[in-house]
């Protein structure tokens, strides 16, 4: 099963989701289940529920031979159980959030190797491939701590963005 999630946030993440159902369409994604939340665009070749509870969302991770998610907090959660998602962050100027912060953790936790980012929709299908071929890492928190002290010491105009 391959599981999609877009998170809780109120604006759609159309670009995401439009991109699975075509990947699914082509037979490129099988048994494809989406957390759409409130992206509420129809997608033909997949399963889709608006919200989860904590517990069916924990055993979709865990059922799924692939998790697709955005860039928020959630891919904190797949690489704790030990998975290494496919991560688009919602980008501000597509109207899918209010900033950016979903591209520096994306960038943070690529570049340590617990995700595999994909920052435009054509890139989907090569960035599934790449994951599917990759073994997840264990998580250790270095690397949290170190981005979230640089996000208090940018708030606080300590150092430069």
């Amino acid at each position: 099963m391959v599981f999609v999630t877009v998170g809780n946030g109120r604006q759609p993440f159309r670009r995401l989701l439009q991109a699975v159902d075509l990947l699914a369409q082509a037979g490129e994604l099988e048994d494809v289940f989406v957390q759409c939340g409130h992206t509420s665009d129809e997608l033909p070749s997949c399963t889709q529920k608006p919200f989860l509870t904590p517990a069916e969302f924990e055993e979709s991770i865990r059922r799924a031979d692939l998790v697709i998610t955005h860039g928020g907090c959630t891919q904190l959660t797949i690489v704790k159980m030990g998975k290494i998602p496919v991560v688009m962050p919602r980008l501000s100027r597509f109207g899918e959030v209010v900033n950016d912060h979903q591209l520096q953790l994306v960038e943070e936790l690529a570049s340590q190797g617990y995700v595999i980012p994909v920052y435009d929709a054509a890139d989907l299908s090569r960035a599934v491939s790449v994951a599917r071929k990759t073994m997840p890492i264990e998580y250790t928190k270095a690397p949290m701590i170190r981005l979230v002290a640089e996000a208090v010491a940018r708030l606080s105009g300590t150092i430069g963005p």
